[in-house]
């Protein structure tokens, strides 16, 4: 306790069978346990002008950096195994201002390091923690909670956190709710981590993410692809509008032509076990609208060898698509680029109709809306002459011919009249608005009438209005069956 070493002081492989504690000590040189069998560390209120290196060391009990700590160069525990719980609190702060300096045994390249680390209990990384440089959390294997609260990962332009591929089998816990008795009054205080730089969550899992708006890092800062969480804590916000936020926080390329789809599929899931299926399903049509922007982008600007130019700025080269040449025939990519902007307008049309899928209902909504305007169109056409029986053998008749030099305009309603007229259906706009929309639909409007294509300008128009009609009747109910089979919306 309170102890002054000038120089270094070096545990290499030594089996300590007791405690080992630091209180109160100041350490010149660097402090090395690589290697070292010991029952518990801990640090309380020293200072560290150099290194702490703790690599494959074996602790059987826990390990506490704690009460105004503060190292100077890089703190490693990389490969070492933790039985108990690892405690970094209380004021501590990592500098590493030593993190330029050239050594040949322990090369320093980080702040703070967990790299291959396996820690039984839980960590704990909160109250005031400063770490300036990045933390290399990579293959961090935790058997309970990772709680970061109120601790700063510090790296400007750089990566703040390092945690690709880490597995916690507890919460990933950025946030939380700290209650603090202050005389009489109860404070309620949200406790947070901070990231000045990019956090990389690539491959890591975890069981769930409890976060915030304020835990987030900068725009282009966050990657997530692979990362695996199973659903989120109630302190998480879980609405559209969050989580859409949260998710344009990745790096540019991860949005555009090298999207990442997996962060979309992995928040879909997480909203689904949360109950909350409607933001899931927008996340899903989100998603879809991205992989169209993504798929023209991709197309148009290799029509002219430009494809680096779909990303956008790139958050430091991380997923940025690679600007390889293309080789083929002009022509064959103007016919990838027709062949893009085809499926790129019937993804459109799937958006607006179905909403990938998602949104049946609108389909629905859309082809009523279709069909009382045909219906409409067509009464209206009807009875100023527009529509003839579809029988060649009527429009050669004598009483035909009669009513057409008595009435040329309304030679139906003239030869309905007739006694050859009587017995034949009656003209029902509704009932042909749905028989001609509808494939699979007879309503026995359609074989027994047609709209006129002689006479005045008017009567073409409904000719041509009526194929019109059948074209949006095949192209909606087509994507309707689609999007209630689901045999599209995943794509």
């Amino acid at each position: 306790m309170g102890l002054h070493i000038c120089g270094l002081l070096d545990l290499t492989g030594l089996s300590i069978p007791v405690a080992l504690t630091f209180s109160s000590c100041k350490f010149d040189g660097k402090l090395v346990l690589y290697n070292a069998k010991l029952r518990s560390l801990a640090l309380d209120h020293c200072l560290l002008e150099q290194h702490l290196f703790a690599g494959q060391c074996e602790f059987d009990g826990s390990v506490s950096l704690r009460k105004g700590l503060i190292c100077n160069g890089e703190c490693r525990f990389a490969d070492a195994v933790i039985t108990g719980s690892l405690y970094i609190e209380d004021h501590v702060s990592f500098l590493n201002i030593a993190g330029n300096s050239a050594l040949d045994d322990f090369p320093v390249g980080h702040a703070m390091t967990l790299r291959g680390a396996t820690v039984g209990g839980s960590i704990f990384i909160r109250k005031a923690v400063r770490i300036r440089g990045s933390s290399n959390f990579k293959g961090l294997s935790c058997g309970g909670d990772c709680e970061l609260l109120d601790v700063e990962f510090c790296n400007p332009g750089d990566t703040a956190l390092f945690m690709t591929n880490a597995r916690i089998e507890g919460d990933l816990i950025l946030t939380k709710r700290h209650g603090s008795v202050t005389g009489v009054r109860l404070d309620n205080q949200m406790l947070h981590a901070r990231f000045v730089g990019t956090l990389d969550l690539r491959g890591a899992s975890c069981r769930r993410l409890v976060d915030s708006p304020e835990a987030w890092p900068g725009r282009g800062e966050l990657i997530l692809d692979g990362f695996d969480y199973g659903g989120f804590h109630n302190h998480a916000p879980v609405d559209f509008a969050s989580r859409k936020a949260w998710l344009e926080l990745q790096p540019t390329a991860h949005l555009n032509a090298a999207l990442k789809r997996q962060p979309f599929e992995q928040l879909v899931s997480a909203m689904r076990k949360a109950g909350h299926g409607v933001d899931a399903q927008r996340v899903e049509i989100e998603k879809n609208r991205l992989i169209r922007k993504a798929s023209w982008c991709e197309h148009w600007s290799a029509l002219f060898s430009r494809r680096a130019d779909c990303n956008g700025a790139e958050a430091r080269g991380e997923g940025a698509a690679e600007t390889a040449p293309d080789d083929r025939p002009f022509m064959r990519k103007a016919l990838g680029l027709i062949q893009a902007a085809s499926m790129w307008c019937l993804r459109i049309l799937f958006d607006f109709v179905a909403g990938y899928g998602y949104r049946p209902a609108r389909a629905v909504l859309i082809a009523v809306a279709l069909i009382g305007f045909g219906a409409v169109f067509f009464d209206q056409s009807y009875k100023v002459g527009g529509f003839v029986p579809n029988n060649p053998f009527i429009l050669r008749s004598e009483e035909w011919a009669e009513c057409s030099r008595i009435d040329p305009v309304h030679v139906a309603e003239c030869w309905r009249r007739t006694p050859q007229g009587e017995d034949f259906p009656d003209f029902v706009p509704l009932a042909y608005a749905v028989d001609t929309f509808f494939p699979v639909v007879n309503l026995h409007q359609e074989p027994n009438w047609i709209p006129r294509v002689d006479g005045p300008v008017f009567f073409v128009g409904g000719h041509v209005y009526m194929w019109i009609h059948i074209a949006f009747g095949y192209i909606l109910t087509a994507l309707a069956v689609a999007g209630l089979t689901g045999a599209v919306k995943r794509e």
